[in-house]
């Protein structure tokens, strides 16, 4: 074993802690990562995608154009469609109903007739997303990012801070900089990646494949067909438990279902191209990637995709807690167990498994006839998890890649992407360092304060619900009285005194961190949960609703810029910070938030007639959002986002209540600054990708369907029947 192929060792072990996680970071050249964990609910959409060093999953497809046979008796039921196919452009919004997608900036021409009555959205950004452009290496601009960007230049300020000392500093700075060691990562070049490939190549059996997979000193540098996660316990989420889950598509993005054509025609260039910069064949490494994505992954996530088309929870029947002797006869051919033992949680006493249908199809593949099938899915998620973080060469290949997919002339500089990169990998020692330059304890006060206050207003919103029953009623307002309030910074932190990677190279470095964050998450199995712990901690622009803790976390980025400044009116604050508080405590109560109990388990608190109720709402509001047309063809996915709007319409009724306590408060600045607070660009690719895939309402329709729920938007503005802003009380969503 080589140092160099050993220099990426545990180098996805990064997922293990961002699997704990939602990733709703955003930079420029990002990634990020998704699971079916009942995970933090990150509520706003930030700008830009962080790359997540060395350890992002990543498409799949392996080698040789010899031997594509079909996997016989083993095919899944989905039919699955191997030709990279490009989506159809999006038909810009001359079919929109009711209001234009003006996120498309091609969709604002001058001299618009404005009216709030018609398109409050509109009415209000019109100058801005006329004017506004997006910057290079960003997917989209929005009010967010700029707020984002004040945050980022004060984080650019605390690197390059010479006079800042201590451990934490020290760790952040030097991991920086190797980032940038351009010459020192060109010297090593594509050496690590080739290395494993002829590896791979030279295996002949399945027992070789299985001692290479679960071999120690090769590390996370391909997929290994399961994700291991140390987390909460979705039953008890009073103890840590070790987590296992089916790697899905390891793309970019995480995603669970079939890439769309888009994405498979982006990566499958980037996989050929990265290949043929090895030495390798382009035009097999491309028959490589349509392989795996036709024959390999559709047995991890079809069965998942069926799930979702009837409805049923999440995690009701598939998340199972398994004895160490049950999880041993799992699966028969897959060696489950030794995949386990590299991971070092191969004697834990107890498992959450997610999806065990979904993981016994690994049986149906993990067989000596498939094995050159097998050898490509190692090969391509080898290239696709390595390459972004090689030499310039590969870099640039990466950058094109994503500049393809998501419709960007730019990526950004090196610079910044080294910034977001250790916010993300360092989240802890970076967070600590931008508070010992940039204090923040009258900041915390003042934000909890806003915090008990909109807990107190919905306390008295529960009760008013008369559509729920006494004890049902009686218990949501016990959840809401414990919800735990993470404010600004956390009041405990993991300890990286001992981590040193001074005079590392980048590569080194990730297996250090990784190394370092593995150990400290298996310290954790059987231990006992802090309900008070920030489990997505690192610097951004965001706030979260953590169900398993039953937590809202409202980070110290997002309480800057024009979200949170000395003298904001209340109109502003409301608006902005206000609407979010009240959005994350309102996901205790939504689709998803709705199945935990007070302490964050997944238990059952609701009477069924009330739930049966709860269920009619939902589907009313599923009905309503369905209809709205986005661009030709193009229908809002209902379902996929009724939790975010459920949170996004309650969010601002507590305000709204909270609103009527003010004398002259001034409704007019409120509705335009809650507008200005979703204005957002975003290219057509990007947009395409944020449509089928975000659980979020695009940023016009979070303006314009949320306003429109309230008697208070009609009377400031005089709307009335007739109008496209007018929805009739009958048709008003008010789940709670």
């Amino acid at each position: 074993m080589t140092e160099k192929r050993k220099a990426f060792g545990k180098v996805s072990l990064l997922l293990v802690i961002f699997s704990l996680i939602i990733c709703f970071t955003v930079s420029c050249k990002g990634k990020e990562e998704n699971n079916n964990t009942p995970t933090p609910t990150a509520d706003i959409q930030i700008q830009e995608k962080v790359e997540q060093p060395s350890a992002t999953p990543v498409p799949d497809n392996n080698d040789t154009s010899q031997e594509i046979k079909e996997i016989s008796e083993q095919e899944p039921e989905e039919d699955q469609d191997t030709e990279d196919v490009e989506e159809e452009p999006v038909n810009k919004d001359l079919h929109a109903e009711p209001w234009i997608n003006s996120d498309l900036k091609e969709n604002i021409t001058k001299n618009m007739e404005l009216s709030p009555k018609e398109d409050f959205h509109l009415y209000v950004n019109y100058d801005w997303l006329k004017n506004a452009e997006i910057p290079a290496g960003y997917r989209f601009w929005s009010f967010t990012s700029e707020v984002n960007k004040t945050v980022e230049d004060k984080e650019k300020a605390l690197i390059t801070d010479e006079n800042m000392e201590g451990h934490d500093v020290e760790l952040i700075r030097d991991y920086y900089n190797a980032i940038l060691d351009w010459d020192e990562r060109n010297k090593t070049g594509l050496t690590p990646m080739i290395q494993l490939i002829d590896e791979i190549q030279a295996i002949q059996s399945l027992e070789e494949l299985t001692k290479f997979i679960c071999d120690k000193d090769i590390g996370n540098c391909f997929s290994r067909f399961i994700n291991v996660n140390i987390e909460p316990a979705v039953s008890d989420s009073s103890r840590y438990i070790v987590a296992i889950r089916i790697n899905n598509h390891i793309g970019p993005e995480g995603e669970t279902s079939k890439p769309s054509g888009r994405q498979q025609t982006s990566e499958k260039k980037f996989v050929s191209e990265l290949m043929k910069l090895a030495g390798y064949d382009r035009a097999e490494a491309a028959q490589m990637y349509d392989a795996v994505v036709s024959r390999i992954e559709p047995f991890f996530y079809y069965e998942q995709i069926r799930e979702v088309k009837r409805g049923l929870s999440p995690y009701e029947g598939n998340v199972v807690i398994m004895s160490s002797d049950e999880i041993k006869s799992l699966t028969k051919e897959f060696p489950l167990m030794r995949v386990l033992d590299y991971y070092g949680v191969a004697d834990a006493e107890q498992y959450e498994v997610f999806n065990t249908d979904i993981i016994k199809n690994l049986d149906r593949i993990y067989t000596e006839s498939d094995l050159a099938y097998l050898k490509r899915y190692l090969i391509v998620t080898c290239v696709m998890k390595m390459g972004p973080h090689l030499n310039q060469d590969a870099d640039k290949l990466f950058d094109d890649y994503y500049k393809s997919l998501y419709g960007i002339s730019e990526v950004a500089s090196d610079e910044d992407f080294a910034l977001r990169t250790v916010v993300i990998s360092l989240g802890t020692p970076f967070y600590k360092a931008y508070l010992q330059k940039y204090h923040a304890t009258k900041t915390q006060e003042h934000v909890k304060k806003l915090i008990k206050q909109i807990i107190d207003e919905y306390r008295l919103m529960l009760s008013e619900e008369d559509w729920l029953s006494e004890s049902t009623k009686k218990y949501a307002i016990e959840k809401l009285d414990n919800i735990n309030i993470g404010a600004v910074y956390p009041p405990v932190w993991d300890d990286f005194s001992d981590l040193d990677i001074k005079g590392l190279s980048y590569l080194d470095a990730i297996q250090k961190i990784n190394d370092y964050k593995w150990q400290v998450a298996l310290a954790k199995i059987g231990r006992t949960c802090s309900h008070t712990e920030w489990r997505n901690l690192y610097l951004t622009t965001n706030a979260f609703y953590d169900p398993l803790y039953n937590s809202i976390i409202i980070n110290y980025g997002i309480v800057d810029g024009d979200f949170y400044y000395d003298g904001i009116s209340d109109e502003e604050l409301y608006a902005g910070l206000g609407t979010i508080i009240g959005h994350e405590i309102s996901h205790a109560f939504d689709t998803s938030g709705a199945l935990f109990d007070k302490n964050g388990d997944y238990v059952n608190w609701w009477t069924e007639e009330d739930y049966s109720t709860f269920e009619l709402k939902t589907d009313e509001l599923i009905k309503y959002l369905s209809n709205i047309t986005v661009w030709l063809n193009g229908n809002v996915n209902g379902k996929m986002v009724c939790g975010e709007t459920i949170a996004d319409i309650a969010g601002m009724k507590v305000i709204l209540k909270m609103a009527e306590k003010i004398p002259d408060f001034n409704y007019e600045e409120f509705f335009t600054a809650y507008a200005k607070r979703w204005r957002s660009i975003m290219s057509e690719e990007s947009e395409q990708y944020y449509f089928a895939t975000d659980t979020h309402l695009l940023d016009y329709l979070r303006t314009n369907i949320v306003v429109q729920q309230f008697e208070e938007f009609y009377e400031t503005y005089d709307v009335k029947k007739g109008d496209t802003m007018y929805l009739s009380p009958k048709k008003r969503i008010n789940i709670w």
